[in-house]
């Protein structure tokens, strides 16, 4: 029969284990708990690393850790090199060499000495001066006479101080603390190759150079338009009814000119405002028609083509949904005639959209006497949105504008 070890502390041999065994002795074994994991590196500077991990689990508590480097030794031995030590679950190491790239690992001791294994490696590269860099890259578009704003970083010891290496582009700045740029192109540099170079310096040296490219378009208009019989984003006209646009330009902050390049016969433009005006008269074929809209300033011309859609009536008026009742599942519906229309309105077409359960979109068009002024719907589902239009109908079935509305029940 072997002999258990009197020493606790002593070395135990396999030779032992099956011994004990044998003899049918109990053996309480403690063996290291799990390394430190997922290890990160937080932060690296000219001669400092923060990194951090999640922590090991042992019962007995009392758990530091050591950071070490990792080396290749002699032999294809790998050797490991404590550089710090903690008992919380982040280091900064300090006092390493600069431009230098440092394989990382981390293992767990307990209040006994009992040690984990060696977590995961990791790479952290140490600088030997600042490094500089555009979080937005290097090659910007920009248009002439607009503000630009462009924000440097830089990796390295701070204080930073930046510095733009190039003649200034016109008014071109850099605040020499934070790394801001300021610039608003010109008319000038339309075109051209616009460059700039910059660079970022503190007590270890100064960073290489980072070269801006800049691409200047002209400062032409940007067209917008706003309009009374802009429904559910589609314009509308209507036979024998006033009808108007407001063109703008927001953007160029310029003079601009106003033109009509293409459009129905008889709409106008204000060469100065940019309003357009139409009043389409008896005859004129109802449908589709595109509106093609040139505005011009010192920098050059644009164009935007509109669709626009002519019609027999307005839009029915005072269109709403009452007596919302979610039990019956039901809602009335009321409206009240066009002001305008240049036939005879025969009847409505109503349509009913909203999505099902599954998420699919589902459409209902009821058609209603054209004497009619209300409707009740019915089959509605509680906790459902619906989105309701409803446009006159003439007799061979063209359609007014309509008029839109949405409820929940």
């Amino acid at each position: 029969m072997s002999k258990e070890p009197t020493n606790p502390k002593s070395s135990v041999r396999i030779t032992d284990l099956r011994a004990w065994k044998a003899d049918g002795r109990r053996v309480v074994m403690v063996t290291a708990y799990d390394h430190p994991s997922a290890k990160i590196v937080d932060a690296a500077g000219v001669d400092s690393v923060a990194l951090s991990w999640n922590a090991s689990t042992d019962p007995s508590g009392g758990l530091s850790y050591g950071v070490y480097h990792v080396t290749a030794g002699a032999h294809h031995t790998t050797v490991y090199t404590l550089l710090g030590t903690t008992t919380n679950t982040s280091i900064t190491l300090t006092g390493l060499t600069p431009g230098y790239s440092y394989l990382l690992t981390v293992k767990a001791t307990d209040g006994a000495g009992r040690s984990s294994g060696y977590s995961n490696w990791q790479y952290a590269q140490t600088y030997d001066r600042p490094a500089l860099y555009s979080p937005i890259g290097t090659s910007i578009s920009v248009t002439a006479k607009q503000p630009v704003t462009v924000h440097l970083g830089a990796l390295g010891a701070a204080p930073l101080t930046y510095k733009m290496v190039t003649p200034a582009l016109g008014n071109m700045q850099i605040n020499a603390t934070t790394g801001v740029v300021t610039w608003t192109p010109r008319d000038i540099d339309v075109g051209s190759n616009a460059t700039a170079t910059f660079q970022a310096s503190n007590s270890k040296g100064t960073s290489p150079q980072l070269v801006f490219h800049f691409t200047v378009a002209a400062n032409l208009p940007v067209i917008q338009y706003t309009s009374p019989n802009l429904v559910g984003g589609t314009l509308y006209a209507t036979i024998n009814s006033a009808f108007s646009m407001n063109l703008s330009d927001s953007f160029s902050h310029s003079v601009i000119t106003w033109a009509i390049l293409d459009g129905p016969s008889g709409l106008t433009i204000n060469s100065s405002t940019g309003v357009v005006s139409w009043t389409p008269s008896s005859g004129t074929d109802l449908g589709p028609y595109t509106v093609k809209i040139q505005a011009t300033n010192y920098a050059g011309s644009v164009s935007v083509t509109i669709p626009l859609t002519l019609t027999f009536a307005t839009a029915p008026g005072s269109f709403q949904a009452s007596n919302l009742n979610s039990t019956a599942g039901t809602a009335d519906l009321t409206w009240s005639a066009p002001t305008s229309s240049a036939q005879t309105i025969s009847g409505y077409r109503i349509t009913v959209t909203y999505s099902g359960a599954s998420g699919t979109t589902h459409t209902n068009t009821i058609i209603v006497a054209g004497t009619s002024t209300k409707h009740t719907l019915t089959g509605l589902a509680k906790g459902t949105t619906y989105t309701v239009s409803i446009a006159a109908l003439d007799a061979i079935g063209d359609l007014g504008i309509p008029s839109l509305l949405t409820f929940s029940l």
